[in-house]
């Protein structure tokens, strides 16, 4: 998949080659993870835990190291190779998700799912980092769109194979394979993870993209790669970083809410069955979601076409609003599919932003420094979802309501005040976004100091 010139010399991989692995990655990554929550009674059943210690154990035992770590390798991206990290990165969290199909008790599935946490951390780093050095600024947004629809196709594949692998052996509690005694919905986990090790072998062999050289990029040239430079270019833009990072993880925090708890909301209030639940949210997940990152990435262009220069906060603004709608029908409908229609919406609506957060980034951090900056948000957003969203509203089905049935009235009650607080966020960075000329003129001469920063950057 490299091309060669006529001097028979390697030349970058193509673009579009890398962006399908990348994406690929992402879904398996979204594979990995999520097929967790399609096994929730089987684990609770077998490791005898609640809704909250679940939540801990699909939010809190991944998050733990991925935000952690996701600064950690932003750092590293910037200054390796990029498709080399990622390749033993990939293959670290496909060996784990493989590692929690065997673990036989709630400690030992508590540390397999942080080192998949460990090894999904330099994903969306480098993603950001190549993605920005492949495409130019005005392709960027689909391009990112393109990347994240991989999460959706992952997390609708986690369901629909999830339920239907729990139906399949829902007569069988252990099965013999190998020499090994294993539960039956041990299997998922082997299935999930075996693919990302072909995709790990696949990005050896890509050839890394040179760094800044799309076009507009020179204007935001910077000193080299350090963690130094990165809190100073933080420092100099603090109220654009600020508004980004919380408006956007706000919105992750309560799409992760959504992902691990409506197919649960369906199996206990609508008495929907595993295999029906997770192959209809399966379906959805896979077709909505990546169809609202799209139309995301579509609109946000069409407006910056039209000069909004604030397109990407803005449009995801109006998404938050219009999802809390859409959740309100979600969880208070009593029909069963008048309810999963309004959840489809939901889920288009997560999706709806996803390539917006990471094409918005790019616009104002130097390429010297968009791992770091990628990492970082990661730490962010993932902190407020993986860590908050999911856990909140099992505390609150558990504590405030009391009884697994009211699961709905939790994730509700999280949207009414996450959705409005992430919508006057993203509004209020939107006009910051669309001064930023103004803001970042400043800060101008910093540039003309940039060997004296790069002097003392290493």
């Amino acid at each position: 998949m490299l091309d060669s010139d006529a001097g028979g010399r390697l030349r970058s991989t193509r673009p579009g080659y890398l962006l399908f692995l990348l994406m690929t990655g992402y879904l398996l990554s979204f594979l990995d993870r999520q097929i967790l929550v399609m096994m929730i009674d089987p684990i609770k059943r077998d490791f005898g835990l609640s809704d909250t210690d679940f939540s801990l154990l699909y939010g809190f035992a991944f998050a733990t190291f991925y935000t952690v770590l996701g600064l950690a390798f932003g750092r590293l991206i910037d200054s390796a190779n990029r498709t080399r990290v990622l390749a033993l990165c990939v293959a670290l969290w496909s060996l784990a998700t493989i590692f929690c199909g065997l673990a036989t008790n709630f400690p030992q599935l508590f540390v397999a799912r942080m080192l998949v946490g460990v090894g999904e951390a330099a994903l969306a780093p480098a993603a950001y980092s190549l993605i920005a050095d492949v495409y130019p600024a005005g392709r960027r947004g689909r391009a990112f769109a393109i990347y994240t629809m991989g999460m959706y196709l992952g997390a609708g594949l986690a369901f629909a194979m999830g339920g239907s692998l729990v139906q399949m052996f829902a007569h069988l509690e252990t099965l013999s394979w190998a020499g090994l005694t294993i539960k039956s919905w041990q299997i998922a986990f082997f299935i999930a993870g075996l693919p990302g090790l072909v995709v790990a072998f696949a990005l050896l062999f890509c050839r890394e993209p040179a760094r800044g050289t799309m076009a507009g990029d020179a204007a935001l040239a910077g000193p080299r790669a350090s963690f130094g430079a990165f809190v100073r270019q933080y420092r100099a833009h603090g109220q654009l970083y600020f508004t980004h990072h919380l408006g956007f993880g706000l919105h992750i925090c309560f799409g992760y809410a959504i992902t691990a708890w409506l197919p649960v909301t369906f199996m206990r209030v609508h008495q929907m069955p595993p295999a029906v639940a997770g192959l209809a949210f399966g379906v959805a997940i896979m077709i909505m979601g990546p169809l609202g990152a799209w139309l995301g990435g579509v609109l946000a262009e069409a407006r910056e076409r039209r000069g909004s220069r604030e397109s990407q906060l803005s449009t995801t603004a109006y998404a938050c609003l219009a999802q809390l709608v859409a959740i309100t029908g979600a969880t208070m409908l009593s029909h069963p599919w008048a309810a999963f229609a309004c959840g489809t919406v939901a889920i288009a609506l997560v999706g709806f932003p996803a390539g917006l957060n990471a094409a918005a980034l790019q616009l104002i951090t130097p390429p010297t420094l968009r791992g770091q900056a990628g990492g970082f948000f990661i730490l962010i957003g993932n902190l407020l979802g993986l860590g908050l969203g999911p856990l909140v509203v099992a505390l609150l089905t558990d504590r405030l309501f009391a009884r697994p049935d009211a699961v709905g009235n939790s994730l509700w009650l999280v949207g009414l005040v996450v959705l409005p607080a992430a919508a006057i966020t993203l509004l209020r960075g939107s006009v910051l976004f669309a001064r930023r000329d103004e803001m970042t003129a400043g800060t101008t001469e910093t540039s003309s100091a940039s060997a004296a920063l790069a002097a003392d950057s290493g």
